[in-house]
Protein backbone atom coordinates (compact mmCIF):
# COMPACT_ATOMS: atom_id res chain seq x y z
CA UNK A 1 0.00 0.00 0.00
CA UNK A 2 2.71 2.21 -0.03
CA UNK A 3 2.54 3.28 -3.80
CA UNK A 4 -1.81 3.41 -3.19
CA UNK A 5 -1.29 7.55 -3.96
CA UNK A 6 0.39 6.82 -7.25
CA UNK A 7 -2.49 5.42 -8.71
CA UNK A 8 -4.62 8.67 -7.93
CA UNK A 9 -1.37 10.80 -9.23
CA UNK A 10 -1.69 9.05 -12.88
CA UNK A 11 -4.57 10.17 -13.43
CA UNK A 12 -3.41 13.36 -14.06
CA UNK A 13 -0.27 12.72 -16.34
CA UNK A 14 -2.43 11.53 -19.39
CA UNK A 15 -2.62 15.17 -21.41
CA UNK A 16 -0.50 14.66 -24.12
CA UNK A 17 0.39 18.05 -24.70
CA UNK A 18 1.47 20.86 -22.75
CA UNK A 19 -0.58 24.18 -22.11
CA UNK A 20 1.69 26.34 -24.20
CA UNK A 21 0.97 23.91 -26.99
CA UNK A 22 -2.51 24.68 -27.04
CA UNK A 23 -2.06 27.82 -29.10
CA UNK A 24 -0.27 25.37 -31.70
CA UNK A 25 -2.48 24.06 -34.73
CA UNK A 26 -2.95 20.45 -35.07
CA UNK A 27 -0.94 19.23 -37.80
CA UNK A 28 -1.28 16.53 -40.84
CA UNK A 29 2.07 14.73 -41.03
CA UNK A 30 1.02 11.44 -43.22
CA UNK A 31 -1.99 9.77 -44.50
CA UNK A 32 -2.01 6.70 -46.97
CA UNK A 33 -4.94 8.35 -48.34
CA UNK A 34 -7.15 11.53 -48.17
CA UNK A 35 -10.58 13.02 -48.99
CA UNK A 36 -11.13 16.45 -48.93
CA UNK A 37 -14.74 17.74 -48.52
CA UNK A 38 -15.98 21.09 -47.93
CA UNK A 39 -18.98 20.70 -45.87
CA UNK A 40 -21.04 24.53 -45.06
CA UNK A 41 -18.01 26.34 -45.87
CA UNK A 42 -15.59 24.31 -43.74
CA UNK A 43 -13.27 21.56 -45.16
CA UNK A 44 -12.50 18.23 -43.70
CA UNK A 45 -10.24 15.91 -44.28
CA UNK A 46 -11.06 12.24 -43.99
CA UNK A 47 -7.54 10.11 -43.46
CA UNK A 48 -7.04 6.57 -44.43
CA UNK A 49 -4.27 4.31 -43.02
CA UNK A 50 -1.11 5.06 -40.90
CA UNK A 51 -2.47 8.41 -40.38
CA UNK A 52 0.06 10.61 -38.45
CA UNK A 53 -0.55 14.04 -37.08
CA UNK A 54 1.07 16.13 -33.95
CA UNK A 55 0.46 19.18 -32.33
CA UNK A 56 3.69 20.67 -30.26
CA UNK A 57 5.08 17.92 -28.41
CA UNK A 58 2.41 15.19 -29.45
CA UNK A 59 2.78 12.48 -31.96
CA UNK A 60 -0.91 10.63 -32.90
CA UNK A 61 -1.09 7.79 -34.93
CA UNK A 62 -4.18 5.85 -36.09
CA UNK A 63 -5.76 3.89 -38.68
CA UNK A 64 -8.53 6.58 -39.57
CA UNK A 65 -9.42 10.29 -38.70
CA UNK A 66 -11.37 12.71 -39.52
CA UNK A 67 -9.86 16.27 -39.42
CA UNK A 68 -11.91 19.59 -39.29
CA UNK A 69 -8.48 22.17 -39.95
CA UNK A 70 -10.61 26.09 -39.01
CA UNK A 71 -11.85 23.91 -35.80
CA UNK A 72 -8.40 22.90 -35.01
CA UNK A 73 -10.30 19.60 -33.87
CA UNK A 74 -9.90 15.81 -35.36
CA UNK A 75 -11.78 12.53 -34.46
CA UNK A 76 -9.30 9.62 -34.82
CA UNK A 77 -10.42 5.87 -34.54
CA UNK A 78 -8.78 2.71 -34.88
CA UNK A 79 -5.74 1.65 -32.97
CA UNK A 80 -5.47 5.26 -31.36
CA UNK A 81 -1.62 5.90 -29.94
CA UNK A 82 -0.59 9.41 -29.05
CA UNK A 83 2.38 9.78 -27.06
CA UNK A 84 4.88 12.78 -25.92
CA UNK A 85 8.03 11.27 -24.99
CA UNK A 86 6.48 11.06 -20.84
CA UNK A 87 3.02 9.32 -21.14
CA UNK A 88 1.05 7.41 -24.15
CA UNK A 89 -2.67 6.75 -24.46
CA UNK A 90 -4.15 4.09 -26.40
CA UNK A 91 -7.88 3.74 -27.31
CA UNK A 92 -10.06 2.83 -29.65
CA UNK A 93 -11.43 6.20 -30.41
CA UNK A 94 -10.45 9.79 -29.38
CA UNK A 95 -11.75 13.34 -30.10
CA UNK A 96 -8.93 15.51 -30.33
CA UNK A 97 -9.96 19.02 -29.33
CA UNK A 98 -6.60 21.43 -29.69
CA UNK A 99 -8.14 24.63 -29.24
CA UNK A 100 -9.83 23.88 -26.27
CA UNK A 101 -6.90 21.00 -25.26
CA UNK A 102 -9.57 18.50 -24.59
CA UNK A 103 -8.81 15.06 -25.02
CA UNK A 104 -12.00 12.25 -25.19
CA UNK A 105 -10.61 8.67 -25.27
CA UNK A 106 -13.38 5.68 -25.46
CA UNK A 107 -13.31 2.51 -25.94
CA UNK A 108 -10.14 -0.34 -24.35
CA UNK A 109 -8.73 3.13 -22.98
CA UNK A 110 -4.75 2.62 -21.96
CA UNK A 111 -2.98 5.00 -20.17
CA UNK A 112 0.86 4.06 -19.17
CA UNK A 113 3.26 6.49 -16.95
CA UNK A 114 6.68 4.79 -16.74
CA UNK A 115 5.63 2.06 -14.46
CA UNK A 116 2.61 2.79 -13.64
CA UNK A 117 -0.94 1.79 -16.49
CA UNK A 118 -4.45 3.10 -16.04
CA UNK A 119 -7.28 1.51 -18.43
CA UNK A 120 -11.02 2.50 -18.34
CA UNK A 121 -13.72 2.17 -20.86
CA UNK A 122 -13.87 5.91 -21.36
CA UNK A 123 -11.57 9.11 -19.81
CA UNK A 124 -11.36 13.05 -20.24
CA UNK A 125 -9.13 15.03 -19.95
CA UNK A 126 -8.45 18.92 -19.35
CA UNK A 127 -5.52 20.09 -19.89
CA UNK A 128 -6.09 23.33 -18.75
CA UNK A 129 -7.92 22.54 -15.62
CA UNK A 130 -5.65 19.29 -15.44
CA UNK A 131 -9.30 17.66 -14.23
CA UNK A 132 -9.64 13.72 -15.45
CA UNK A 133 -12.68 11.98 -15.28
CA UNK A 134 -12.60 8.50 -16.71
CA UNK A 135 -15.28 5.07 -16.03
CA UNK A 136 -16.39 1.60 -16.88
CA UNK A 137 -13.96 -0.68 -15.80
CA UNK A 138 -11.44 1.14 -14.31
CA UNK A 139 -8.32 -0.79 -13.45
CA UNK A 140 -5.14 1.02 -12.20
CA UNK A 141 -2.01 -0.78 -11.65
CA UNK A 142 1.66 -0.25 -10.74
CA UNK A 143 3.70 -2.71 -12.01
CA UNK A 144 6.83 -1.91 -9.83
CA UNK A 145 4.46 -2.49 -6.49
CA UNK A 146 2.48 -5.41 -7.68
CA UNK A 147 -0.63 -3.17 -6.91
CA UNK A 148 -3.99 -2.52 -8.46
CA UNK A 149 -6.58 -0.38 -7.91
CA UNK A 150 -10.08 -1.33 -9.29
CA UNK A 151 -13.65 0.49 -9.71
CA UNK A 152 -16.41 1.85 -11.64
CA UNK A 153 -15.31 5.91 -12.18
CA UNK A 154 -12.59 7.30 -11.50
CA UNK A 155 -11.31 11.09 -11.44
CA UNK A 156 -8.29 13.58 -10.48
CA UNK A 157 -7.78 17.67 -10.22
CA UNK A 158 -4.56 18.05 -9.84
CA UNK A 159 -4.62 21.88 -8.67
CA UNK A 160 -6.97 20.25 -5.60
CA UNK A 161 -4.68 17.91 -5.20
CA UNK A 162 -7.55 15.27 -4.97
CA UNK A 163 -8.64 11.88 -6.26
CA UNK A 164 -10.70 9.21 -6.40
CA UNK A 165 -11.99 5.94 -7.58
CA UNK A 166 -15.47 4.54 -6.75
CA UNK A 167 -18.10 2.04 -7.05
CA UNK A 168 -17.13 -0.53 -5.60
CA UNK A 169 -13.65 0.06 -5.26
CA UNK A 170 -11.13 -2.98 -4.85
CA UNK A 171 -7.14 -2.11 -3.39
CA UNK A 172 -5.17 -5.44 -4.41
CA UNK A 173 -1.81 -5.85 -3.37
CA UNK A 174 0.82 -8.68 -3.16
CA UNK A 175 3.81 -8.49 -1.33
CA UNK A 176 7.49 -8.94 -2.34
CA UNK A 177 7.20 -13.21 -2.77
CA UNK A 178 3.72 -12.40 -4.44
CA UNK A 179 2.74 -15.45 -2.44
CA UNK A 180 0.59 -13.22 0.16
CA UNK A 181 -2.13 -9.91 -0.61
CA UNK A 182 -3.83 -7.15 1.18
CA UNK A 183 -7.45 -6.38 -0.33
CA UNK A 184 -8.88 -3.46 0.76
CA UNK A 185 -12.61 -2.67 -0.53
CA UNK A 186 -15.02 0.03 -0.07
CA UNK A 187 -17.79 2.13 -2.15
CA UNK A 188 -15.25 5.15 -2.67
CA UNK A 189 -12.08 5.31 -2.15
CA UNK A 190 -10.08 9.35 -2.52
CA UNK A 191 -6.71 10.64 -1.65
CA UNK A 192 -5.60 14.37 -1.22
CA UNK A 193 -2.35 16.28 0.03
CA UNK A 194 0.90 16.11 0.23
CA UNK A 195 1.03 12.19 2.10
CA UNK A 196 -1.68 11.59 0.17
CA UNK A 197 -4.14 10.57 2.68
CA UNK A 198 -6.51 8.20 1.21
CA UNK A 199 -9.72 7.80 2.57
CA UNK A 200 -12.41 4.56 2.25
CA UNK A 201 -15.78 5.06 2.68
CA UNK A 202 -18.82 2.78 3.17
CA UNK A 203 -18.43 -1.06 3.55
CA UNK A 204 -15.13 -1.10 4.06
CA UNK A 205 -13.70 -4.34 3.96
CA UNK A 206 -10.03 -5.67 4.52
CA UNK A 207 -7.92 -8.70 3.77
CA UNK A 208 -5.21 -10.21 4.47
CA UNK A 209 -4.08 -13.37 5.05
CA UNK A 210 -5.47 -14.58 8.13
CA UNK A 211 -6.71 -10.99 9.34
CA UNK A 212 -10.12 -9.80 7.91
CA UNK A 213 -11.72 -6.42 9.23
CA UNK A 214 -14.97 -4.21 8.17
CA UNK A 215 -16.36 -1.15 9.27
CA UNK A 216 -18.29 1.99 7.97
CA UNK A 217 -14.61 4.12 7.28
CA UNK A 218 -11.34 3.58 6.83
CA UNK A 219 -8.33 5.72 6.71
CA UNK A 220 -5.06 5.04 5.18
CA UNK A 221 -1.84 6.95 5.80
CA UNK A 222 1.22 5.89 3.30
CA UNK A 223 3.72 7.77 5.33
CA UNK A 224 3.55 5.24 8.93
CA UNK A 225 1.78 2.07 7.13
CA UNK A 226 -0.89 2.21 9.09
CA UNK A 227 -4.74 1.87 8.40
CA UNK A 228 -7.62 3.38 10.68
CA UNK A 229 -11.11 2.00 11.25
CA UNK A 230 -13.78 3.49 12.25
CA UNK A 231 -17.71 3.20 12.48
CA UNK A 232 -18.69 -0.26 13.62
CA UNK A 233 -15.17 -1.33 13.71
CA UNK A 234 -14.61 -5.39 13.69
CA UNK A 235 -11.12 -7.59 12.78
CA UNK A 236 -10.40 -11.17 13.31
CA UNK A 237 -7.13 -12.11 13.85
CA UNK A 238 -6.68 -15.97 13.48
CA UNK A 239 -9.64 -16.78 15.96
CA UNK A 240 -9.47 -13.67 17.80
CA UNK A 241 -12.64 -11.05 17.29
CA UNK A 242 -11.40 -7.18 18.11
CA UNK A 243 -14.25 -4.60 18.45
CA UNK A 244 -14.12 -1.20 19.69
CA UNK A 245 -14.91 2.33 18.68
CA UNK A 246 -11.66 2.82 16.29
CA UNK A 247 -9.23 0.05 15.71
CA UNK A 248 -5.47 1.52 14.11
CA UNK A 249 -3.62 -1.55 12.09
CA UNK A 250 -0.17 -1.63 11.53
CA UNK A 251 1.69 -3.33 8.49
CA UNK A 252 5.19 -4.30 7.88
CA UNK A 253 4.85 -3.97 3.72
CA UNK A 254 1.68 -6.20 3.41
CA UNK A 255 1.72 -7.93 6.78
CA UNK A 256 0.21 -7.77 10.27
CA UNK A 257 2.54 -6.10 12.82
CA UNK A 258 -0.37 -5.08 15.49
CA UNK A 259 -1.93 -1.96 16.11
CA UNK A 260 -4.46 -0.41 18.83
CA UNK A 261 -8.15 -0.22 19.82
CA UNK A 262 -9.36 2.51 21.79
CA UNK A 263 -12.49 3.52 22.98
CA UNK A 264 -14.25 0.24 24.81
CA UNK A 265 -11.71 -2.06 23.44
CA UNK A 266 -12.41 -5.79 23.59
CA UNK A 267 -10.80 -8.90 22.35
CA UNK A 268 -12.55 -12.18 22.31
CA UNK A 269 -10.74 -15.50 20.98
CA UNK A 270 -12.65 -18.91 21.49
CA UNK A 271 -10.60 -21.95 23.01
CA UNK A 272 -10.66 -24.54 20.63
CA UNK A 273 -9.59 -27.21 23.10
CA UNK A 274 -12.99 -25.96 25.08
CA UNK A 275 -15.24 -27.50 21.60
CA UNK A 276 -15.77 -24.18 21.18
CA UNK A 277 -17.87 -23.19 24.02
CA UNK A 278 -15.26 -21.23 26.17
CA UNK A 279 -14.43 -17.49 25.63
CA UNK A 280 -11.47 -15.28 26.61
CA UNK A 281 -12.03 -12.30 26.82
CA UNK A 282 -9.53 -8.92 27.27
CA UNK A 283 -11.57 -5.57 27.53
CA UNK A 284 -10.24 -1.94 28.68
CA UNK A 285 -10.31 1.46 27.61
CA UNK A 286 -7.09 0.67 25.24
CA UNK A 287 -6.02 -2.29 24.38
CA UNK A 288 -2.27 -1.50 22.43
CA UNK A 289 -1.17 -5.22 20.04
CA UNK A 290 2.04 -6.27 18.82
CA UNK A 291 2.25 -8.87 16.14
CA UNK A 292 4.72 -10.27 13.81
CA UNK A 293 4.32 -11.60 10.28
CA UNK A 294 0.13 -11.98 11.24
CA UNK A 295 1.02 -14.06 14.69
CA UNK A 296 0.03 -12.51 17.80
CA UNK A 297 3.25 -12.10 20.37
CA UNK A 298 2.23 -9.65 23.12
CA UNK A 299 -0.97 -7.50 24.18
CA UNK A 300 -1.11 -4.44 26.24
CA UNK A 301 -4.32 -3.60 28.30
CA UNK A 302 -4.96 -0.03 29.70
CA UNK A 303 -7.98 1.62 31.78
CA UNK A 304 -10.30 -0.63 33.55
CA UNK A 305 -8.28 -3.97 32.16
CA UNK A 306 -10.30 -6.81 32.35
CA UNK A 307 -9.12 -10.39 31.41
CA UNK A 308 -10.77 -13.98 31.68
CA UNK A 309 -9.31 -16.69 30.08
CA UNK A 310 -9.08 -20.62 30.27
CA UNK A 311 -6.01 -21.96 31.72
CA UNK A 312 -5.43 -25.67 29.95
CA UNK A 313 -3.94 -28.68 30.73
CA UNK A 314 -0.83 -28.18 29.07
CA UNK A 315 2.43 -29.65 29.79
CA UNK A 316 4.59 -26.85 29.68
CA UNK A 317 2.20 -25.32 32.71
CA UNK A 318 4.18 -24.63 35.80
CA UNK A 319 1.51 -25.02 38.18
CA UNK A 320 0.92 -28.79 36.94
CA UNK A 321 -0.97 -30.26 39.75
CA UNK A 322 -3.67 -27.72 39.51
CA UNK A 323 -7.22 -28.69 38.03
CA UNK A 324 -7.75 -26.83 34.48
CA UNK A 325 -9.81 -23.24 35.24
CA UNK A 326 -10.63 -20.09 34.09
CA UNK A 327 -8.41 -17.17 35.26
CA UNK A 328 -9.89 -13.94 35.92
CA UNK A 329 -7.92 -10.86 36.34
CA UNK A 330 -9.03 -7.02 36.95
CA UNK A 331 -6.71 -4.08 37.27
CA UNK A 332 -5.67 -0.87 35.82
CA UNK A 333 -2.55 -2.33 33.26
CA UNK A 334 -2.13 -5.77 32.32
CA UNK A 335 0.66 -6.94 30.18
CA UNK A 336 0.44 -10.73 28.36
CA UNK A 337 2.59 -12.68 26.02
CA UNK A 338 1.51 -15.38 23.42
CA UNK A 339 3.00 -17.99 21.83
CA UNK A 340 0.87 -19.98 19.01
CA UNK A 341 -2.02 -17.67 19.65
CA UNK A 342 -2.14 -18.68 23.17
CA UNK A 343 -1.12 -16.88 27.21
CA UNK A 344 2.08 -17.61 27.78
CA UNK A 345 2.48 -15.27 30.49
CA UNK A 346 0.82 -12.44 32.10
CA UNK A 347 1.56 -9.32 34.59
CA UNK A 348 -0.96 -7.25 36.15
CA UNK A 349 0.08 -3.26 37.49
CA UNK A 350 -2.44 -1.50 39.42
CA UNK A 351 -2.67 0.33 42.35
CA UNK A 352 -2.72 -1.53 45.32
CA UNK A 353 -6.38 -2.77 46.00
CA UNK A 354 -7.55 -2.08 42.19
CA UNK A 355 -6.30 -5.25 40.99
CA UNK A 356 -7.71 -8.44 41.79
CA UNK A 357 -7.44 -12.27 40.50
CA UNK A 358 -9.80 -15.08 40.22
CA UNK A 359 -9.38 -18.63 39.37
CA UNK A 360 -12.58 -20.82 39.08
CA UNK A 361 -11.56 -25.46 38.34
CA UNK A 362 -13.84 -26.14 35.63
CA UNK A 363 -13.95 -29.73 37.30
CA UNK A 364 -16.64 -28.79 39.92
CA UNK A 365 -15.56 -31.14 41.95
CA UNK A 366 -12.18 -29.84 42.77
CA UNK A 367 -12.39 -26.38 44.91
CA UNK A 368 -8.95 -24.47 44.17
CA UNK A 369 -10.55 -20.77 43.43
CA UNK A 370 -7.70 -17.84 44.97
CA UNK A 371 -8.35 -14.20 45.21
CA UNK A 372 -5.54 -11.64 45.23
Amino acid sequence: MKRLSSFIIILGCTGMTSAAAGAERLELVWADSIVVEKLENETVQRLYDNVRMVQGEAFMHCDRAVNWEDRNRARLTGHVVLYDGRHSLEADEVDYDGDRRIETATGNVRVRTGERVLRADWLEYEQETARVRARGNIRLEDLVEGTVLTGRAAGYDRKADYGFVEGDAVLIRADTTAQDTLRISGRKMEAWGGSQQVSVTDSVRILKGGVEGASLFAEYWPDSSRIILSGLPRLHQRGEEMTGDTIVIRLEGAKFAGGMICGRAQIISRDSTAGNTEENTLQGRRIFIEASADTLRRVIVEGEAYSRFRVSEAEDREDRDSPEGINTITGDRLVMTFADNRVTWIRVESSPGLSEGTYTPLDPDKENTDSQ
